[in-house]
Order: C-alpha cells, then structure tokens, then sequence
C-alpha cells in the first residue's frame, strides 16, 4: 500500500505572492490583446500589411473578421497586383473591355485580378506570338516565343569543333527561342537552376531531342529582365549552380538557340516540336516545369 502524506498548507504570505503573479500574468496577457485589438482598428497599418502579402494570403485574410476584411479587398490594392503581375497595358485593355461589356460599370480589381489570372495573361515583353505555353497555378507561369526571319528559314551560319581542334563553320538549322517565365504567386522566391535547354521532337516510331547549341559563342544562352537588359547571377547564384532568382511576380526571358535538326523554316519547327522543360527550385525542391507547343495548322 502507498503511503499517503499530506503536503503543508501553503502560509498566508505565499498565496498572496502566488495570487500577485497570477494578476500579473492575467495583465499582461489583456494588454497584449488590448495592442492587437489596437492594431486591427489601425486602417493605415492594415492597409500596410496587405501591401507585403502575396495573393494567397491576400485571399485566406478574407476569412477573417467583416471589419478587417474589408482591408485586404481593398480596390487600389487589387489594382496594384494587377499592374505588378500583367503591366499597366495588359491590365488597361482588359478593364476596357470590362467596361464596355458591362454597360459601362467599372470592374472591380479583385474580379479583373482573378479573370486576368485565369487567362494567364503574359506581361508585355515584345510582341511576338505565344508557341508555347504552361502555368502552375499560384505559383508560375511560362510562355515561348520564336525569333522569325523575313524568309521563315532557319538556316545560319556556326562554328563547330573537328575532332583534330580546329575549327569550321557550316550552315545548320537554327532556333531562337525565347522563354518567358514569371513568378506568378510564390511568397518565396523561385530559382532556375543552371541547365541545357533542349525541346522533344520525338515520334511514335523513335525518340529525339533538340539541343541547344554550346560551341558557338555569338549563340550562348543568355537570361534577361523585363527591360530586355542582361541578367548576371550573383556569386552566390552561382555557387548554388542557378542562373536566376524570380522573386513575386519578377519575369525573367531566357534567349537559347536550338539545333532544330530537319527544319528548314519555323513553320516545320512549330509542326514538329511536342515540348521544351525547364528546372527550377521552389522551397528547396527541384521540379521539372514542361512547356508543351502549340501544334502549328
């Protein structure tokens, strides 16, 4: 059998020690709540917060409370969005067409946002058309545009390697492809690893792959931004082994010049061409993001 021993009842002085430090405790925790409270009733630091946050957020914030709801709905914020993601032009000619569709009643920017979303609009950068196209909602979005002569030919001019290190210069079939990849809703930045750019032209009866062409130096890859401006990688970038870092809604455009073997004009490359792949690292993984091509008709 356990012995049972009663413990000391507690003296008179330390149930009031105990007591104090309990309404402390209970203070401290109500002027806390009093300071959030405070915080949520600010408008200017409300509308501060929803500037930091990325769409996602923006949109889980609207579950909250109808008073602080309203802050993260706000139309100039929307707008804001809207502008950093697609371009002023892109976003003026689609509220535009809002408005005349909709006998003349202004769009809200949250509903403009969503439809511009669902469309996976492409920041102007050039006019060239789409060939290609992807996206992982919420996250990025990826479109491929092709650098047409006035002829439609490919053929150009490159230098290549004899096995004795000499060089020469013969007339092959080439691509310039331009790939556009934005970061379209992570917080986090993506990172594009430092890779050989290839497109699949493989058939049903055997397998084929286009590479891009490493031995001509007037042919190297290269990463620009939105300005069409030469991007370099950090030191940083390149101990890690990556060509560029996309924070929230950053586009980056990467020039590569492909072997198209057989396609004498751009028509047969579009006609042939199935996908494209680039790598890229999101929250530390590393996944494969496919372009397919749009079948040319």
């Amino acid at each position: 059998h356990k012995r049972v021993v009663d413990e000391p009842a507690a003296s008179p002085a330390t149930s009031r020690e105990q007591n104090g430090k309990r309404r402390k405790v209970l203070d401290t925790s109500k002027n806390a709540n009093d300071v959030r409270l405070q915080l949520f009733r600010d408008e200017k630091i409300l509308e501060s917060i929803g500037r930091f946050l990325d769409p996602q957020s923006l949109l889980r914030c609207q579950r909250l409370t109808r008073t602080i709801r309203k802050f993260f709905t706000l139309d100039s914020l929307w707008l804001s969005l809207c502008v950093q993601r697609f371009g002023p032009i892109h976003v003026r000619q689609w509220k535009e067409n809002f408005f005349d569709d909709n006998n003349e009643q202004e769009v809200d920017s949250l509903v403009l946002y969503r439809k511009m979303d669902a469309a996976n609009v492409k920041p102007v950068i050039g006019s060239l058309p789409i060939i290609a196209e992807t996206r992982m909602e919420n996250k990025i979005s990826a479109w491929v545009n092709i650098i047409e002569r006035s002829n439609g030919e490919t053929y150009r001019s490159v230098q290549q390697l004899n096995e004795n290190g000499s060089t020469r210069f013969s007339s092959l079939p080439v691509a310039e492809l331009r790939l556009f990849i934005q970061n379209t809703g992570c917080s986090n930045a993506i990172r594009i690893k430092e890779q050989s750019i290839f497109v699949d032209a493989s058939t049903r009866r055997r397998g084929e792959e286009w590479q891009e062409i490493t031995h001509d130096a007037r042919f190297e890859k290269r990463v620009l931004d939105s300005q069409e401006v030469p991007i370099s990688p950090s030191e940083k970038e390149k101990e890690n082994n990556m060509m560029v870092t996309l924070p929230l809604y950053k586009t980056a455009t990467i020039v590569v010049f492909v072997h198209c073997k057989g396609c004498s004009t751009t028509s047969k490359f579009q006609r042939r061409a199935n996908f494209t792949k680039v790598y890229l690292q999101m929250n530390g993984i590393t996944i494969p993001l496919v372009i397919p091509f749009f079948r040319d008709s």
